[in-house]
């Protein structure tokens, strides 16, 4: 809170800091273009509201605006809006309430501001009847398709019916127009549809994946349902799912105390009323059916509905395209040339002023108690009444290996069809009762879990089992899945980090499981038939290959009864093994695939030879926090430093489980700068070697490694996820108490050692995945 106290009045935002970040905001705007999705949605913004209107400008703003910035210019801004009379202290967590209130007044009571704060009024928005058609061009395969509308804000009086809206169209397989666009026509592989408020206004925002051929049909549908809501209103059944999915929703972002703060904030200075937050969830169960009518009908008409599109860019303009480019990068050159860091990066100060932290005295969560049942089932169960919630997981002992691995690319497509129909029920039946019970669930390769209110456990945990025991594997449902797999495996192929991570994987893994293409998957995919589905099933989906967790709000005697009733009845199967072996590592690989995009994805990856169970494994990932995920990390260091790259990072042992894994370090980086920033990224890892870390670097990063663990366990899923992980490797549910133990008395001695025996960049194989043509072997522009 001191270090708060003192950035709302003490950043210096001299010319040092400004050159360095100046760099990274460069690499962030590069980044910015490369996602499409952000585009299109940055673009409906700007496309919406007027240029003298706030929310016409992207939040990080413009590159040109770089040609004029000074230090100055962000003092100036920064004593304007960053002052107490603007500012609110919101605190969440295991805190005495008496004790924070004192030590916010210690803090903040003498910051003063220096003359009275004048709040601009939004200049208003008057409704025009006229649409935007907006189409951009990119290097991908697949189109991406969205439409959007200005709708009223956060301060409106509409603002849960909007959300309201938005769930009936879009919230999730029971949502209208996935319901129709995905399941019904088969015209998509996806439908995602936001309402997305800001304080005065906003946009509401459907976004769709077309398949090949289909986006004119797509709109149609759209168009509509968004009439018939105008003529006809919308079911009761419609609206009392949403309310009830709103409570479970609510409940679950009370466990995560970050998230739930920053909506505790937008309610806050929505309305003003600090308890609003509390009191809203209750409202979505007065919306009726007129009231999402008379929306819809004001802000939703088909009629100016606006379009934007991301299409394939015609071959014949790949030499345009790239001359575009080279525009644009000499502009980022221009920009570069005015700014320069001289200084070196300066040491810490204040910091170092504050006592050594007391060793963390937490316990991890326990279970109340596990059983066996009479088909080998092992049931883990951990009553946690923080929120009426009852999270299930039901996981494949070898769910880490079958995420990762061949075999897991069709088990996965299996799953996900196991909602299609089950016996007795259809695809509608099944989604509307998880719908209906406020429950939210998913079926894929790691297996099945599901999240509800207490008061719905029992029938949820039957109908649970039933589509997870009982599949139908419909033929027409089986032919639209692969339809959609294989249209994500190809929009995966568009997603420079999909590409890049799994070439590296490839060369991770030589002849093992976890090599495979993405070619290889859709070749899968094609030749998969119904009968492979359930013969997968048949294999895999067993207590004797499955673990079950169930942690929430319930009296374990009652839930142990249920879950014996439930899952008693379940055929106990045969345990499927797997004894994988791996090719011998092939050092110094370099593969460049060649994407037009503005940022070059860098790899670099060595094979470990740490699985979970090396004595290593820990403190390798102590190591990794120090080296690469904070803000006081080395690797963070470099970029302030140099501003070579807007983010990196990195792990040691990464993808480690039973199976072994590898050192990764990866950075996302504009081409001009690929070869030089991966020759610093290489000399800072010998410097480590060389001359060791310091204390205070291990101290900061027992914090950070220790609060990340903490943070996994804070609410009833991941709880349950850590339960089954631990019973599938055997290593028990006291594992986390010793890790963190280990963390605590890990000595700088025992660390500097690690770092030398572990920390060794010759042999590393590289990806590279981007404009690989701009790459100059000197360091400059290539051509």
């Amino acid at each position: 809170m001191p270090l708060l106290a003192d950035c709302m009045q003490n950043s210096r935002f001299d010319a040092e800091h400004l050159a360095s970040e100046v760099k990274a905001v460069m690499q962030e705007l590069r980044m910015g273009r490369d996602n499409f999705w952000q585009r299109m949605s940055k673009k409906a913004f700007e496309l919406s509201f007027p240029a003298n209107h706030p929310y016409h400008v992207p939040i990080i703003g413009y590159k040109e605006d770089l040609l004029s910035m000074s230090a100055d210019h962000l003092k100036e801004f920064y004593k304007k809006y960053y002052r107490p009379d603007r500012a609110t202290l919101f605190l969440i967590g295991d805190i005495d309430i008496d004790d924070a209130v004192q030590y916010a007044k210690e803090n903040f009571k003498d910051l003063r501001a220096d003359k009275q704060s004048v709040v601009k009024e939004f200049p208003t928005i008057i409704p025009q009847l006229e649409v935007s058609q907006t189409t951009i061009y990119e290097d991908v395969k697949q189109d991406q398709l969205g439409f959007y509308w200005i709708i009223p804000g956060l301060r409106n009086s509409d603002e849960v019916v909007a959300t309201v809206t938005d769930a009936i169209l879009g919230g999730g397989q029971s949502g209208r127009l996935y319901r129709i666009l995905v399941d019904e026509k088969k015209l998509a592989s996806s439908v995602y549809v936001k309402a997305s408020k800001l304080m005065e206004a906003g946009l509401f925002l459907i976004f769709v994946e077309p398949l090949e051929g289909k986006s004119e049909e797509c709109e149609a549908v759209i168009r509509h349902e968004l009439e018939e809501i105008m003529k006809h209103g919308v079911k009761q059944v419609e609206l009392d799912r949403v309310a009830k999915n709103a409570s479970r929703k609510f409940f679950e972002a009370m466990q995560d105390f970050t998230s739930f703060c920053y909506a505790w904030i937008n309610s806050y200075f929505a309305t003003h009323d600090e308890m609003h937050i509390f009191k809203r969830v209750n409202e979505f169960y007065s919306v009726d059916s007129d009231q999402v009518k008379a929306f819809v009908t004001q802000h939703l008409d088909p009629f100016l509905m606006s379009r934007v599109e991301v299409l394939p860019l015609p071959e014949e303009k790949r030499e345009r395209k790239e001359l575009i480019k080279k525009a644009s990068q000499e502009l980022d050159q221009k920009i570069l040339a005015r700014y320069a860091r001289t200084a070196p990066i300066e040491e810490p100060r204040a910091a170092l002023t504050y006592p050594t932290p007391d060793p963390l005295a937490f316990q991890f969560p326990k279970p109340d108690r596990v059983v066996e049942l009479a088909n080998g089932l092992k049931v883990i169960l951990l009553a946690k009444r923080d929120a009426p919630l009852v999270s299930l997981v039901c996981t494949f002992k070898d769910a880490k290996f079958l995420a990762d691995a061949k075999e897991g690319i069709l088990l996965n497509l299996a799953m996900d069809e196991l909602v299609e129909g089950s016996k007795g029920y259809s695809k509608k039946e099944n989604v509307d009762f998880f719908e209906a019970h406020g429950t939210s669930y998913a079926f894929d390769a790691r297996g099945g879990r599901f999240l509800c209110l207490n008061t719905e456990l029992e029938e949820t945990i039957q109908r649970f089992f039933h589509i997870l025991a009982k599949p139908t594997f419909p033929s027409d449902a089986h032919e639209k899945l692969k339809k959609i797999f294989i249209d994500n495996y190809h929009r995966a192929e568009d997603d420079a980090k999909s590409v890049g991570r799994r070439l590296l994987k490839n060369i991770m893994y030589p002849q093992h499981p976890f090599a495979w293409t993405f070619e290889e998957a859709i070749k899968m995919i094609q030749d998969a038939s119904a009968s492979d589905m359930q013969k997968l099933h048949a294999e895999y989906v067993c207590p004797a290959n499955m673990v079950l967790a169930l942690v929430g709000d319930f009296n374990v005697d009652d839930a142990v009864g249920v879950v014996e009733r439930v899952f008693g009845r379940w055929a106990g199967g045969v345990r499927k093994q797997f004894s994988p072996t791996s090719a011998a590592y092939k050092p110094n690989v370099q593969i460049d695939h060649s994407m037009s995009r503005d940022q070059v994805m860098l790899y670099l990856g060595k094979t470990s030879p740490v699985t979970v169970y090396h004595p290593d494994f820990v403190p390798l990932q102590l190591l990794s926090t120090i080296c690469f995920a904070s803000l006081g990390s080395r690797i963070y260091k470099l970029r302030e430093q140099t501003g070579l790259f807007y983010s990196a990072g990195g792990s040691f042992a990464s993808n480690a489980s039973k199976e072994h894994g590898f050192d990764l370090m990866a950075m996302l980086v504009s081409p001009e700068n690929a070869v030089h920033a991966e020759e610093k990224l290489r000399e800072l890892m010998l410097g480590i070697v060389d001359n060791g870390f310091l204390a205070e670097e291990l101290d900061a990063a027992r914090i950070m490694y220790l609060k990340e663990m903490i943070d996994l366990v804070t609410d009833s899923t991941s709880i349950a996820r850590m339960f089954c992980t631990l019973d599938s490797l055997d290593l028990g549910f006291d594992y986390y108490d010793h890790v963190l133990q280990l963390v605590q008395t890990y000595s700088l001695e025992d660390l500097n050692k690690l770092a030398k025996k572990y920390i060794d960049t010759t042999g590393m194989a590289r990806v590279r995945v981007g404009p690989i043509n701009l790459i100059g072997s000197d360091n400059t522009v290539g051509v």
